[in-house]
């Protein structure tokens, strides 16, 4: 094949205009692939907040990737670790979803005595953590510069479950770090009442302990592979399960609940998702279009001095090719450089976005088949 002719066909335009659109429509997946990884990574870092990094741990949840609609069974967490040894405490929280003027806010209840010895905070303003003061809330930092609130305010507090408003004494602000900096702390009980829950149930339990093979004959009780989680010394079972059958409908509602409650519907979300990926997509095979369309009088001349235009065509795929890998390249440099520079709120909490870098390297695949697509559409006239 000679190279020389072939090289004559590209035109710097086609190639600039293909970089130029390829970079750009990598870039939006990367942003959105990003973007549903932050979501995803909020709800675990909401969870695994008392679960130091150190220690074997157990996270159960009922449903994993939102904790503010799991309810767990305290008694079948501790008959499911009765006589285990090796479990060196059992922590039970209650997360949720509360309003402050019409401000979304997460809910932490924990006991005081769990509070001192997981995190290390300090009292800025106003009284201790105390699981005796009933009615009475503790910001964090953060929230409270937000809400504009301090010792002694009171706080009208709404939830979405039991619909009901709770008015709450701000006994104190505490600076925790993050999470806890974003959150409102109320003792045990408060959550529990707040979140339509009897004493005996909690939105999550963490079960610390102090050996691997604890750990490893823990997972097995929790009909958990063992193969999966033994590298790891960490683990958050979502037990979705209602006897000994799965609750799909139950999962379901409180998903799109969920989503509702952070002011996504799930029908939107879809669409969205649809909309954004035939939107790319056609862009995607306009630019194969393109690429072929702007080539076109080189293409004829090359014809002319016997290239057949089915080699042209192989070669201008071999430059899309290289062309879609380049600007793959150069968008994935550009979202470490940019994307962790912006943050994004949710619930209160300011989350990093993150790159998906294992998400993304499928990018080329679909992106490359559809400017070939595109590509090979153009019907050339040999005539």
């Amino acid at each position: 094949m000679r190279l020389a002719p072939l090289i004559r066909i590209i035109s710097p335009k086609s190639i600039a205009l293909s970089l130029a659109t390829l970079l750009a429509i990598y870039l939006l997946l990367m942003f959105f692939t990003g973007l549903v990884t932050t979501m995803y990574s909020f709800y675990e870092s909401v969870v695994s907040a008392n679960a130091p990094q150190s220690r074997f741990v157990f996270i159960v949840s009922s449903y994993a990737l939102s904790p503010f609609t799991s309810v767990v069974s305290i008694s079948s967490v501790e008959d499911a670790v009765r006589g285990l040894p090796g479990v060196e405490k059992t922590v039970y929280e209650v997360i949720t979803i509360g309003y402050v003027d019409g401000r979304a806010v997460v809910v932490r209840a924990l006991n005081s005595s769990t509070l001192r010895e997981l995190v290390e905070y300090s009292v800025a303003e106003g009284s201790d953590v105390d699981d005796n003061c009933f009615y009475c809330a503790w910001v964090g930092l953060n929230l409270a510069k937000k809400l504009s609130v301090s010792a002694g305010d009171s706080v009208a507090l709404y939830s979405p479950f039991t619909q009901t408003p709770f008015t709450l004494r701000v006994a104190g602000v505490i600076s925790a770090g993050k999470p806890y900096d974003n959150e409102l702390i109320v003792p045990l009980g408060v959550g529990q009442a707040f979140r339509g829950l009897s004493r005996g149930q909690a939105s999550i339990a963490i079960i610390f302990l102090s050996s691997r093979q604890s750990y490893l004959e823990l997972a097995k009780r929790f009909e958990v592979d063992v193969e999966k989680v033994s590298l790891a010394e960490r683990v958050i079972l979502s037990l979705r399960y209602v006897g000994k059958r799965v609750e799909l409908k139950a999962y379901n509602d409180f998903s799109s609940m969920l989503l509702s409650r952070l002011g996504l519907p799930r029908e939107t979300l879809t669409l969205v998702l649809v909309s954004t990926s035939i939107v790319l997509s056609l862009g995607l095979y306009i630019a194969g279009q393109a690429m072929a369309t702007l080539n076109l009088g080189n293409i004829l001349i090359a014809y002319e001095l016997g290239v057949s235009v089915k080699k042209a065509k192989m070669f201008l795929a071999l430059v899309a090719i290289l062309c879609s890998l380049a600007s793959f390249a150069t968008a994935l440099a550009l979202a470490r450089a940019l994307f962790s520079s912006v943050t994004i709120e949710l619930l209160g909490h300011e989350a990093r976005l993150c790159i998906a870098e294992k998400d993304s390297w499928f990018l080329p695949v679909p992106a490359t088949l559809f400017t070939l697509t595109g590509l090979a559409m153009v019907r050339i006239d040999e005539q």
